[in-house]
């Protein structure tokens, strides 16, 4: 393994001018080694090219980048996600979950993990997480529900969680660790929001030093390099390594590209330099907006006074700013949209009363005093116009019905032939896909479960409020997919009902 004091960075290095040559050895390109440059773009994206790279400096690159990482996040192995984190919540799933075996997972889990469900034939055990009435916010789960949900489910194979969340709310990992490992599980989490937890005193704990099997983290979140630049990181001998490694062959891509691996190499080799500092200076300017904007009339910025307020909450990311706009009679999704298309701030997302953004290492001092203004100009425009825009309807979302029952593992109702039937005739009905209101990014329905009359008449009253759906065909709610009747009982029998 490579120390970090050792490392020298490889791939950077083979990172060069594109010398012109003619080359036939890629479909598509042009015959000077690239494809046609649109004026749009400009010709610097096309200056680097990954394929005049020896094969052996090329094995040895990556091979000293992925030990490099392992060793840096205090993990035996670690893999580039060079696809986004999707890819490693995939791998994950298939490498530790057999066809029919159970995972215990939250319900508002990234819609990856389901698909990670779906590829593996895996049964979900899903946990709700707490919800704050007083924030409208989806906080985390308790270690006492990953406890109980182990007792009534002792055949599960593994918990995978989600710690942090989009807000930076974190549950307690080292509980939650004790608890899984006594059970003789595996404890998968997906960290895509908390790479830079690791580098930091103040910063919550990570899942590497929490003990965690697996987990997969978004490093280009936070800590600079290309867009969907992730890793998935080990560091457990319970994992099988073989099985991982052929599940990750299966979903990561064939050939690497050495642009998106190089941003990676030189993100992390700046955080192994100098991280400690990089990320006071971000959790600083951080805290400071966050003072600001407390003392704007009708918002607040929240912190971490949340943790005495939830019972799952037990740590928060200083690096997230997560503004609340209730007070100005504001949803979030409104406040998001003035604060972009009026004041050129962009936040990372909204919910039913609050804007998220993201402090990552490449803000600085004036993107901070850019969004405490713009804040501040919202405050006063919403207060002296008196306009209305409620956050009412946004809030009745995140009372979500009870879960139906799961009939069929979600892998078998993807499959299984469609009908498509209204809303209000799908009492009853095995749902052949999600369904998840946006607040508060909970599904209602996923596939193989029973659509009952409590979730019927939620979605009747959410299609009235023209809250965001994802996850269906139909974003209207007029209609839902579900399992052909006639294929179910060919294939399972008259157990339906």
């Amino acid at each position: 393994m490579t120390k970090a004091e050792d490392f020298q960075p490889m791939l950077l290095q083979s990172l060069e001018p594109r010398p012109k040559r003619m080359t036939f050895n890629r479909l598509g390109e042009g015959k000077d080694g690239g494809p046609p440059e649109p004026a749009s773009m400009g010709s610097a994206v096309y200056t680097f090219d990954s394929t005049f790279v020896p094969r052996d400096a090329h094995v040895e690159a990556l091979a000293n980048l992925r030990s490099f990482i392992a060793e840096l996040s205090g993990a035996q192995q670690a893999y580039l996600l060079l696809n986004g984190t999707t890819s490693g919540n995939l791998g994950m799933v298939l490498a530790t979950v057999r066809p029919g075996q159970k995972i215990i997972i939250p319900r508002n889990a990234h819609k990856s993990v389901l698909g990670g469900v779906v590829l593996s034939g895996a049964a979900p055990v899903f946990i709700q997480p707490e919800i704050s009435a007083e924030l409208n916010l989806v906080f985390t789960i308790k270690p006492e529900q990953i406890r109980q949900a182990l007792l009534d489910n002792p055949d599960a194979t593994a918990v995978l969680l989600t710690n942090p969340t989009y807000q930076g709310f974190c549950l307690d990992l080292a509980e939650t660790e004790r608890v899984v490992h006594q059970s003789g599980k595996l404890l998968l989490i997906d960290e895509a929001h908390g790479p830079h937890f690791r580098f930091h005193p103040d910063l919550p704990l990570s899942a590497m030093r929490a003990g965690a099997d697996i987990a997969v983290q978004s490093t280009h979140k936070i800590l600079g390099p290309f867009a969907q630049t992730s890793v998935l990181l080990v560091n457990s001998q319970r994992v099988d390594d073989i099985r991982l490694r052929m599940a990750m062959t299966m979903i990561t891509p064939s050939k690497i590209s050495h642009l998106l691996a190089g941003s990676l190499e030189a993100a992390m080799t700046q955080i192994a330099e100098d991280g400690e500092a990089i990320l006071q200076r971000v959790i600083d300017m951080t805290e400071n907006a966050r003072d600001r904007i407390n003392q704007i009339p009708g918002v607040r910025a929240i912190g971490r006074e949340v943790i005495g307020k939830s019972e799952s909450v037990v740590d928060v990311d200083l690096t997230k700013l997560v503004i609340d706009v209730a007070g100005l009679n504001l949803s979030g999704y409104r406040a998001a949209r003035v604060l972009h298309d009026d004041y050129g701030v962009s936040a990372e997302m909204a919910g039913a009363t609050t804007v998220t953004m993201v402090v990552t290492l490449g803000n600085d001092q004036k993107d901070l005093d850019r969004c405490v203004t713009g804040v501040e100009q919202l405050s006063r425009r919403q207060r002296s116009a008196r306009a209305q825009s409620s956050p009412l309807l946004h809030i009745l979302a995140l009372q979500t019905p009870p879960m139906g029952r799961q009939v069929l593992v979600p892998r078998d109702a993807f499959f299984a032939r469609k009908a498509r039937v209204p809303v209000p005739e799908s009492t009853g009905k095995i749902s052949g896909e999600s369904v998840i209101p946006y607040p508060p990014g909970i599904p209602v329905l996923v596939p193989g479960e029973e659509i009952t009359p409590e979730i019927v008449e939620y979605l009747t009253s959410v299609r009235r409020t023209g809250i965001e759906i994802h996850g269906c065909e139909d974003r209207s709610i007029s209609t839902l997919r579900i399992v052909d009747e006639r294929e179910f009982l060919h294939n399972f029998g008259s157990g339906w009902g």
